[in-house]
């Protein structure tokens, strides 16, 4: 937050704040939201987006302007009208949509969070806690700077921010969260108190003197011993911790039980959604959590649990992959792993494997 250079007749009238984000210039402490090949395809869709609109309505504007005659039809000055407009739209909002799309600001690392106010001559650098977002890091800061406009009494403020998201949620009266209805709070006391404020997003990182000096204080408040703690939560940090909290318990007590599904997966978490047929996933699924027709079939058909005619032990799903005589070579041929985890991974090489296994071995139909 910074002020702007203003008259001086007197008046509060001419204060104007600027709120900018959190740290994240230059590029080297930049960073990205998704993985290099998810970003990679961002800036493929965005660079085609780009290109087929720019060539295409300046193909329109170009062709409009070199004929004479089409020139006094409404229609077509009515089309070259939404083709500049276009172009206005592509140029100026399109790269900046991409880098929102694909980055976040740097001023939470594994350090913590940091945000900073610039008022006057004083620079306010507000350390939050760790668990916190950096949604939640830009709405402290915008309601840190309200906090400013209200302790000095300015009557006219304008608070521009590149976080689009939080200005988006503090519009929203119908169901805001806890954050952007303080914030909403704050904005009604101050105009109840003829105190103006008007907020304005603007692009991260474009070399706005204001936000680079922002920028540089968010950064040194995550190290900085003179940095303000603050230890606030939102409501979603909070569940974000609770979430994180009861998710560790849950992965503790599930390393130390002994049984056939942490035995496939020594982790909670959900392995990746596989693009198999349906009748391959439940084939899978069934082998994975050791319930085939070929192992329970019994319980159907109220017998006994059937053996395995060459080894003579319980037929399970492990001892038909893992231990079976009967299928040994064709599973080293396949060179299927020993281990039960392993062979039945969604790696898609050992998934094939299982398939042709279960397809050489004519067990394919009953599981």
């Amino acid at each position: 937050m910074q002020e702007l250079p203003r008259d001086t007749g007197g008046d509060n009238r001419s204060n104007v704040l600027w709120e900018y984000g959190l740290d994240g210039w230059p590029w080297q402490e930049y960073q990205m939201k998704y993985s290099a090949e998810v970003t990679v395809l961002f800036c493929i869709a965005y660079s085609a987006v780009f290109l087929v609109g720019f060539v295409g309505n300046t193909s329109v504007v170009l062709v409009v302007y070199k004929n004479v005659r089409m020139q006094s039809s409404p229609t077509n000055i009515f089309i070259v009208n939404l083709a500049v407009a276009d172009l206005l739209v592509i140029v100026v909002c399109v790269p900046f949509t991409l880098i929102g799309s694909i980055t976040q600001d740097g001023s939470k690392t594994d350090e913590g969070v940091g945000a900073s106010v610039i008022y006057k001559e004083s620079k306010i650098m507000i350390k939050i806690p760790n668990s916190c977002t950096i949604f939640s890091a830009e709405a402290i800061t915008i309601s840190h700077s309200l906090d400013i406009i209200e302790q000095n009494k300015i009557t006219k403020s304008i608070i521009l921010s590149d976080s689009l998201s939080t200005l988006t949620n503090i519009q929203n009266y119908l169901q805001p969260n806890d954050i952007s209805r303080k914030i909403q709070n704050q904005i009604s006391s101050l105009e109840l108190q003829s105190q103006s404020i008007t907020m304005i997003w603007i692009p991260s990182h474009v070399g706005i003197q204001g936000n680079e000096l922002a920028d540089t204080y968010a950064k040194q408040a995550i190290t900085s011993p003179d940095a303000h703690q603050i230890n606030i939560h939102t409501l979603q940090d909070s569940k974000n911790i609770i979430n994180k909290f009861i998710t560790n318990q849950w992965q503790q007590i599930w390393q130390t039980m002994h049984t056939k599904l942490n035995e496939i997966t020594p982790s909670i978490y959900p392995w990746p959604v596989t693009s198999l047929p349906r009748r391959q996933e439940v084939i899978l699924n069934r082998l994975r959590i050791g319930h085939t027709w070929l192992t329970h079939g019994h319980l159907m058909n109220r017998t006994v649990p059937a053996l395995c005619p060459t080894c003579e032990v319980t037929l399970t799903v492990k001892h038909v992959i893992c231990n079976c005589l009967k299928y040994r070579d064709i599973k080293d041929s396949l060179e299927i792993s020993d281990n039960l985890q392993q062979a039945l991974s969604p790696d898609p090489e050992n998934v094939y494997k299982i398939f042709k296994f279960l397809k050489l071995t004519k067990m394919y139909n009953l599981i």
